[in-house]
């Protein structure tokens, strides 16, 4: 949980200026799938950290890794990572990470339900350019590229609201469900049929196959 301390302790490490902040978490469902704990540089010696980035771990376990830019001048971009994505799901679960993905964007504890886009177009970032997400076979990604420095703290709490405090309410995973069926159908191309197929001749019996997201 990406509480208010944990917000300041954050916003006191990033640096002037245009700063990349990566978030890691996983969940003790997700330990058979999921990677170890800490950064690989932590466990193994044949990987050499980044000297240019500033890595390290809250008080709650959530690691994080920040780098300067200089260019785009005074913008900040934030991702967080869920180390969990379609692999994860059971028979009964799947598509489910990709659902409350999409969710993420319908209502929380302090942001309602569509106002989460006009407060981020409000600040200049525009939805699906600066603002995004995406689910893949192990990770679940969170997107904001914020335009203003003194934006640090409406992206740190939109990505604490998305962390743990999103409402699910059952009227709008019914409105969404349109929206995730006009994907799929969006999707379902000659080049991804191609590749689905390519992947159960050559990979026969991997989960994968069964888990496209």
């Amino acid at each position: 949980k990406l509480k208010r301390t944990y917000k300041s302790q954050l916003k006191s490490i990033l640096l002037a200026g245009v700063a990349i902040m990566i978030f890691a978490n996983a969940s003790d469902a997700f330990a058979q799938i999921a990677p170890d704990p800490g950064f690989p540089q932590d466990r193994y010696q044949e990987f050499k950290p980044d000297t240019d980035v500033k890595y390290g771990t809250l008080d709650n376990g959530m690691r994080y890794a920040i780098q300067h830019w200089a260019q785009p001048k005074g913008e900040i971009a934030i991702r967080m990572r869920v180390a969990g994505g379609s692999l994860n799901e059971d028979e009964k679960q799947l598509g489910l990470m990709h659902f409350l993905e999409h969710m993420a964007f319908n209502g929380s504890k302090n942001v309602k339900e569509g106002d989460m886009i006009p407060m981020l177009e409000k600040a200049g970032v525009a939805f699906g350019a600066d603002s995004n997400a995406y689910t893949s076979f192990d990770e679940t990604v969170y997107q904001l590229d914020m335009k203003k420095p003194e934006q640090i703290d409406m992206g740190l709490m939109l990505m604490r609201e998305t962390a743990g405090n999103l409402l699910l309410d059952a009227g709008a995973i019914d409105r969404e469900r349109g929206i995730i069926k006009g994907e799929e159908r969006a999707r379902n191309t000659p080049e991804v049929k191609k590749a689905k197929d390519y992947q159960k001749l050559t990979y026969q019996g991997i989960r994968m196959n069964d888990r496209w997201p």
